[in-house]
C-alpha cells in the first residue's frame, strides 16, 4: 500500500493477493493498530481464498470503520496505522505501510487573557489547510480557508476540509491569541485572547526596508502642521505609532516600544542607552488613537538602534531601523568670472529654499562619499555670486598663470577675511561654513628680496615656480616694493682719461642710484616679471666703459604659493581642482578640521582639541597615528600610513588618511578616506557647533 490519509470511521478497503495451493479456501486476517508505543488495536477484518490456487489471484475485503481520533486518545489531528496479516491463524507478516486516520472537525475555545474564567465572545480565528505532502490532491487543489467568530460560549467548531497535517489557526487582530500550555494542538484546542488592534509607525517609517535617517546635530523642528514638520531633526526620536485601523480604538489600549541600540555604536556619552542595550516603554493611545514615545539618540552618528511597536507586549506589528546622522552646510561666494567658466553648477534648489549655484557635480559626489565614513551630509545652503569688479583686481587671464581658458580668480591671505569679503554672507550659524570659491588659493610668503645685474635695458625676473601678482595678498599693498637701481662702478670712477669722473658717478664720488618707479615693472606672467630700465639708469646700463656702466636691480618682493585650501574659524578657502577626488578630500580635510579633527589632548602647540565625553584619549606619535605642529605641519593631523617615529612629516612619504598634514594633487589621490581611528572619534563628535574654538569646550560639548 502507498501513504493513504482517510477520515476517521470512514472503511479501508483490502485486496490480497494469493499463489499456491496451500492459501486454498484459507481465512487471512488484518489486524489494525495504531503506530505508536501502546499499539492500540483499532479495528479488524476478514479475507476468504475460496478457491484451489493455482494462479495468482486478487481477492477484496475491507474494514467498516476506523475509530475516531477522539477514541484512540491521539494528541494531535490524526492518529497513524499499521497492520499485520494472519493465514489460518497463523501470523505471516506486519507491514510499515502508512495509514493516516484524520478527525473530521476541530473544536477552539477562547478565553479572556485577563480573566481566564471568563470565556471570549466574537473572538475572530482563521483556519487554513492545505492538501497533504504527497497526496494526489497536492499541487493542484486549492487551499481551503475558514474565518469564524467565537459563538456566546467562545467556542468554534470547525469541519476540515482535507486530511492533512498541513493545517494553520491563527487569531484575526484586533484579537491577539496566546494558546494555553497542552492545548496548542489536538482537536480540542484553548487560547487566552487580548483585544490588541494591530498598530503601525507613523514615524519613523515602518517595514524591514531600508533605514530612517535621523540628524542627531540639528534643530528640533517644532512646526506646528505634522504635515510641514521636518520630524527627522534633533536627537530625540519622538516615535509616532498609530493604529492600522483606527476604528478599532478603545479607551486605554496600551501600545508597547522595543527599543534595541546596536552592539557596534559609539561609546560616546549621551544616549539614553549604552551600545547593546534594550529600552522598553509602554504608554496609551490618547483620544487622537496615537501613540508616542521619546528616545535620547545621542549626538554620535553612525548609531543604529533597532525599534519595535505593538499593542500586545512582546509582540512587534510594525518595526524599523533608525540611524543617526549629522547634516553640516555650507555657505558658497564666488565671482561671476567662474560661472563664465563653467565652475560652478546652477542649482534650482539650495537648502534655504533659493536657487543657486553650487561646486563642481563630481567633487561634490566624492565629498558626499568620503563624509558618509563619519555619517556626515555637507549640503549647500545658499550661494552668492559677485560681479568680477568686486575681487580687488584678482580675477586675471588664465594665461597670466599659464592656464587655458577665460579669466580665472585668485584669493587668499587678507582677502580671505570677513572685512574683505564682496558681499556678506548670512549671519553666522553654528552648523554652517562660509566657503570663499576661487581657481587658485594663495598663501602670500614671507617678503624675500630679489637682485639682478645687468647691462641690458630689459631683464627678466622669474618666481622659481610661486606666483606673483600686482597686489600682495599678504595686505594688498604692491607686491614689490623697495625697488631701486643703482651703478655698478668704482667709487670716485673716472674715465679713460683719468681726469673725468665716470657718468656712473654722483657729484660726490658715489655710485649713481635711484628708485625704479611702477611703471618700469612688466608682468609678463604670475611666474616672470621684466623691468625696463629709464632716465638715466637707461643712459647707463651697458658693459663697463667711458659712457656706460651695468646697474644693478633690486627689490622685495612677496609670492604667493599655491594652496589646496584652508580653514579657520567657520570659513574655508577653496581652489578649483581639475581632479575631483582630489578637490572632495581637500574639502573633508578642511571640513574635519572644524568638526574637531584630529582630536588632540596635549596643548603644547595650541592645538588640544577636547576628546568626546566617553570616548578614551587619543593616541599620538609615535605611539599612535596623531601628531600636532612639531612633526612640520600646522595644526593637530593623522599620520596614519606613514612611519610614526619619523622627525617631520614634511617632504615624506604621504600618509593615508583625509587628515595627514599635506596631499598632492591626483586623480586617485592617497588621501581617499578617513582612517579607523579618525572615523571613531569622527563619529563621537557633537556636531552643533563646528565654529567655535574645540580647544576649550567641555568634553559634554565635544
Amino acid at each position: 500500500m502507498a501513504d493513504s490519509y482517510i477520515w476517521e470511521e470512514d472503511p479501508v478497503q483490502l485486496k490480497v493477493q494469493a499463489r499456491g495451493v496451500k492459501y486454498s479456501n484459507k481465512p487471512v486476517k488484518f489486524t489494525f493498530k495504531t503506530d505508536d508505543a501502546n499499539q492500540t488495536e483499532v479495528g479488524t477484518a476478514d479475507v476468504t481464498v475460496k478457491d484451489n490456487v493455482v494462479a495468482a489471484n486478487v481477492y477484496s475485503g475491507k474494514l467498516d470503520k476506523t475509530k475516531k481520533v477522539a477514541d484512540v486518545g491521539a494528541d494531535d489531528i490524526f492518529y497513524k496505522m499499521k497492520y499485520e496479516i494472519t493465514v489460518n491463524g497463523e501470523s505471516r507478516k506486519s507491514f510499515t505501510d502508512r495509514i493516516s486516520v484524520f478527525a473530521r472537525k476541530i473544536n477552539v475555545t477562547a478565553v479572556d487573557a485577563a480573566d481566564q474564567a471568563k470565556k471570549f465572545v466574537g473572538a475572530i480565528c482563521r483556519l487554513t489547510q492545505q492538501p497533504a505532502l504527497g497526496s494526489s490532491l497536492s499541487g493542484s487543489a486549492p487551499a481551503y480557508v475558514s474565518t469564524r467568530e467565537t459563538d456566546k460560549d467562545g467556542k468554534i467548531e470547525y469541519s476540515l476540509f482535507y486530511p492533512s497535517t498541513a493545517l494553520m489557526l491563527e487569531w484575526v487582530r484586533p484579537y491577539y491569541g496566546e494558546w494555553l500550555p497542552g492545548k496548542d494542538k489536538g482537536i480540542a484546542r484553548e487560547a487566552k485572547i487580548t483585544y490588541a488592534p494591530k498598530a503601525k509607525l507613523e514615524f519613523p517609517s515602518g517595514g524591514d526596508e531600508g533605514v530612517s535617517r535621523q540628524y542627531v546635530n540639528l534643530a528640533e523642528d517644532t512646526e506646528p502642521d505634522l504635515d510641514k514638520r521636518k520630524r527627522d531633526r534633533g536627537r530625540i526620536l519622538h516615535v509616532a505609532v498609530v493604529l492600522e485601523k483606527p476604528s478599532e480604538w478603545v479607551a486605554g489600549q496600551k501600545c508597547f516600544l522595543k527599543a534595541t541600540f546596536g552592539a557596534n555604536n559609539s561609546d560616546r556619552i549621551g544616549a539614553v542607552k549604552k551600545k547593546g542595550e534594550t529600552l522598553e516603554l509602554e504608554t496609551t493611545f490618547g483620544v487622537d488613537k496615537k501613540a508616542t514615545f521619546d528616545i535620547n539618540l545621542g549626538p554620535a552618528g553612525g548609531d543604529e538602534v533597532a525599534i519595535e511597536v505593538g499593542t500586545f507586549k512582546g509582540k512587534a506589528d510594525d518595526k524599523c531601523k533608525v540611524q543617526t546622522w549629522r547634516q553640516l552646510y555650507y555657505e558658497l561666494m564666488a565671482p561671476q568670472a567662474m560661472v563664465d567658466a563653467g565652475s560652478l553648477i546652477a542649482k534650482k534648489k539650495c537648502e534655504d529654499g533659493s536657487a543657486g549655484f553650487d561646486l563642481p557635480a563630481a567633487a561634490v559626489g566624492w565629498c558626499d562619499k568620503r563624509l558618509a565614513q563619519g555619517f556626515v551630509e555637507y549640503k549647500l545652503w545658499k550661494s552668492h555670486i559677485f560681479g568680477n569688479d568686486l575681487a580687488d583686481d584678482f580675477v586675471v587671464p588664465a594665461a597670466y598663470v599659464k592656464r587655458t581658458g577665460g579669466d580665472v580668480y585668485v584669493l587668499g591671505g587678507v582677502y580671505d577675511s570677513v572685512a574683505r569679503d564682496p558681499m556678506p554672507f548670512s549671519a553666522a550659524e553654528s552648523r554652517t561654513v562660509h566657503v570663499r570659491f576661487c581657481d587658485i588659493a594663495g598663501d602670500a610668503e614671507a617678503p624675500a628680496s630679489a637682485s639682478k645685474t645687468t647691462s641690458a635695458v630689459e631683464v627678466t625676473f622669474k618666481t622659481g615656480g610661486d606666483h606673483l601678482f600686482k597686489k600682495s595678498l599678504a595686505d594688498g599693498a604692491a607686491s614689490i616694493t623697495n625697488a631701486k637701481w643703482t651703478a655698478k662702478v668704482a667709487r670716485d670712477a673716472m674715465k679713460a682719461d683719468g681726469t673725468t669722473p665716470h657718468p656712473g658717478t654722483k657729484a660726490n664720488g658715489r655710485p649713481k642710484s635711484g628708485v625704479i618707479a611702477a611703471d618700469w615693472f612688466t608682468y609678463v606672467n604670475s611666474k616672470e616679471v621684466k623691468v625696463t630700465l629709464q632716465g638715466d639708469a637707461a643712459a647707463l646700463v651697458g658693459a663697463l666703459d667711458d659712457d656706460h656702466c651695468p646697474i644693478k636691480i633690486s627689490f622685495d618682493w612677496v609670492l604667493c604659493s599655491e594652496l589646496c585650501g584652508s580653514a579657520f574659524q567657520g570659513r574655508q578657502l577653496l581652489g578649483n581642482e581639475a581632479q575631483p577626488k582630489f578637490m572632495a578630500s581637500t574639502i573633508c580635510h578642511e571640513l574635519g578640521h572644524a568638526m574637531g579633527m584630529t582630536v588632540f589632548p596635549s596643548d603644547a602647540q595650541s592645538r588640544k582639541k577636547v576628546t568626546p565625553e566617553g570616548m578614551p584619549e587619543p593616541k599620538v606619535v609615535p605611539a599612535g597615528p596623531y601628531y600636532d605642529d612639531s612633526k612640520g605641519h600646522q595644526g593637530s593631523h593623522c599620520a596614519d600610513g606613514v612611519d610614526y617615529g619619523a622627525a617631520s612629516f614634511e617632504n615624506t612619504p604621504e600618509g593615508s588618511c583625509i587628515m595627514f598634514g599635506s596631499g598632492s594633487p591626483a586623480d586617485e589621490p592617497k588621501q581617499g578616506q578617513f582612517c579607523t581611528v579618525c572615523r571613531t572619534y569622527l563619529k563621537s563628535r557633537k556636531l552643533e557647533d563646528i565654529r567655535s574654538t574645540w580647544r576649550t569646550r567641555s568634553a559634554d560639548q565635544a
